[in-house]
C-alpha cells in the first residue's frame, strides 16, 4: 500500500514498480504482480526496457503452470472428474499457444538475439513443426553458447522426421565438440545411439551407451541396456 502511494505520486519511477513488483512475487500474487508489470511498462523508461517484457512472460508462463500443476493434483486426487481434466487440457493447450506467440515475437523484434531463437526452435519442435525448428535453430548454432545445444536439437528433430542420417551427422558434431563429459554430451551420445537403434546399427548404438556407462551408469537406462547387451552375447548354460 505504501509503493502503491509512492507511485501515484511518482509514476515514471520504474524502480517503484520493480519494487512492487518483486513484493506481490514474494507474497505469491502473480495477478498483482503481472497488473503493476504491465504498468510500469507503460512509463517512459519501460517502455524501452525489453527485460521488463521478458518478466512479464515469464510471471504468466508461472501462472498458467500454477494453474496446470493445481488442476493435474485435482486430477489425480480423483480420475473421475472430467471437467477439471477437460480444464487441464485447456489450460495446457493455452499454455503453449502462449509460449509460441511470444516466442515468435520476440525472435521478430530482435532477430540477433540468439536465445530468443533458440527457445524458439525447442518450442517449434515439440509443437511438431520441425522445418521450422530447425531453421530457427540454425541460426541459433552461431552463438557460441547455444551452438551445441542448438546441433542437439537439430539432430532431434532430424529424427523425429526420420531423417536418422541427417541426425548422426549432428550428433556427431556437437559429440567432436564437447570435450567434457557433461550432462550435454552424455544427452548428445545418448540421443546418437537412440539413432543408430533406430536405424537398425545395434552395434553402433551399445558403443555410444557404453560410453555413457564407463562414465555414468546411472544414467537413464542406460544400466539397462547394456546389460541386456551383455545378457544376450552369454552362451546357453552348461
Amino acid at each position: 500500500a505504501a509503493l502503491a502511494q509512492k507511485i501515484q505520486s511518482q509514476p515514471d519511477s520504474l524502480d517503484l514498480y520493480r519494487d512492487i513488483v518483486r513484493q506481490f512475487i514474494a507474497a505469491g500474487d502473480l495477478d498483482s504482480a503481472i497488473a503493476w508489470l504491465q504498468r510500469g511498462r507503460l512509463t517512459t523508461l519501460g517502455k524501452q526496457d525489453s527485460s521488463l517484457e521478458r518478466q512479464e512472460i515469464d510471471l504468466i508462463t508461472q501462472r498458467f503452470e500454477k494453474i496446470s500443476k493445481a488442476l493435474s493434483e485435482k486430477v489425480q486426487s480423483n480420475p473421475a472428474d472430467s471437467a477439471a481434466a477437460a480444464e487441464l487440457a485447456k489450460n495446457n493447450s493455452e499454455l503453449n499457444a502462449y509460449r509460441l506467440q511470444t516466442s515468435a515475437s520476440l525472435v521478430e523484434r530482435y532477430p540477433n538475439d540468439y536465445s530468443f531463437r533458440f527457445e524458439y526452435g525447442n518450442l517449434l519442435l515439440n509443437a511438431g513443426r520441425l522445418d521450422e525448428s530447425i531453421q530457427q535453430l540454425q541460426y541459433a548454432q552461431r552463438n557460441p553458447k547455444f551452438r551445441q545445444a542448438s546441433i542437439l536439437t537439430i539432430g532431434k528433430a532430424f529424427v523425429a522426421s526420420a531423417k536418422y542420417d541427417l541426425a548422426v551427422e549432428q550428433f556427431n558434431l556437437a559429440k567432436a565438440e564437447l570435450q567434457i563429459m557433461n550432462d550435454l554430451k552424455k544427452e548428445v551420445i545418448y540421443e546418437l545411439g537412440l539413432a543408430f537403434e533406430k536405424m537398425g546399427k545395434a552395434k553402433e548404438a551399445i558403443e555410444e551407451f557404453k560410453a555413457i556407462y564407463m562414465a555414468d551408469s546411472g544414467y537413464r537406462d542406460v544400466s539397462k541396456k547394456i546389460n541386456a547387451f551383455y545378457d544376450s552375447q552369454k552362451g546357453p548354460a552348461s
